[in-house]
């Protein structure tokens, strides 16, 4: 009975995206025509809660527990020792303030999101919350990326570049990309019908805003940060071999200081580079995913 279901669910999502597509139509109208018989066919009103949800809902409170005393810390740690408080920490602990709204407002929003499924406010609110976080923590990781580019290829010259006026210039401009980019989604959501309590009204995104949030939040980004670290080594290297052919000349001492600090740089760069590998692996199936799903479901 229900591949009956899914199969009959599968030709009217179907049938529905060509008679939009043949009218010009690009947001579905879930509240009557075509989309009202899938809905009612195919999306329960209120979907019942069971022990997977209750068993997915538990683990998320506890990691959102621990995020948020280890990611308070780290920022009460910072505002306490004033030796900390270099510029380079700036995007550390603003990634650190991200992690935590992501843990004391974004996971309890997805878990009454959860527990109240007609609620379309909860809904909407947790996908705008989830966007603009997202964008924020991987705004975080190319900004740091870029300071340690500025720190290895630039270091003569890196405290007249990197100024404290530039890092706040770089918080709110990570914080207000995030928020534009998040709008855009309420946007997206809202344009559907707003009197409807149907769950497929919360999720539905279009085709042109799934692209523009893949591009916007993470394919730029991944080219940006994998410029940087790219070419972060590629000078490393470089000042590796030149400061390795000038060691056995004149102040062998002085060499040997560069030495340590380019390994300590480069020290850096690579914990770095495995913070955004990690990343990238964590968040590219969740964009291909999207992009697959949106456009072979409206073929």
């Amino acid at each position: 009975m229900d591949e009956e279901v899914s199969l009959a669910c599968n030709i009217s999502y179907n049938n529905c995206a060509k008679i939009d597509d043949e009218n010009n139509i690009s947001e579905p109208d879930f509240n009557r025509g075509c989309w009202k018989s899938f809905v009612d066919l195919c999306w329960p009103e209120t979907p019942v809660q069971d022990g997977a949800t209750l068993s997915l809902i538990i683990p998320l409170l506890l990691i959102a527990s621990v995020s948020i005393g280890t990611n308070t810390l780290v920022c009460v740690v910072f505002y306490l020792y004033s030796q900390l408080r270099l510029i380079r920490h700036y995007f550390v602990i603003n990634l650190a303030v991200v992690d935590v709204v992501i843990a004391a407002v974004l996971i309890p929003l997805f878990v009454a999101s959860q527990l109240a499924p007609e609620n379309i406010i909860l809904c909407r609110s947790q996908i705008v919350l989830d966007i603009a976080c997202g964008t924020a923590s991987i705004l975080c990781l190319v900004m740091i990326s870029l300071e340690r580019y500025v720190a290895v290829k630039y270091s003569l010259h890196y405290h007249s570049i990197v100024t404290q006026r530039k890092a706040i210039f770089g918080m709110v401009f990570i914080w207000t990309y995030s928020a534009i980019v998040s709008c855009t989604a309420f946007l997206s959501l809202v344009r559907n019908s707003n009197n409807s309590k149907n769950l497929l009204q919360c999720f539905f995104l279009s085709r042109g805003y799934v692209t523009f949030i893949t591009i916007a939040s993470f394919i730029s980004p991944v080219c940006v940060m994998t410029f940087a670290y790219w070419n972060m080594f590629i000078v490393a290297r470089s000042h590796a071999r030149r400061i390795n052919s000038q060691s056995t000349q004149c102040d062998p001492e002085g060499s040997g200081h560069s030495k340590q600090r380019l390994k300590r740089e480069l020290k850096g760069a690579k914990t770095l580079t495995i913070i955004m590998g990690t990343h990238f692996l964590c968040w590219c199936p969740l964009f291909v995913f999207y992009l697959v799903y949106t456009y072979t479901s409206l073929q």
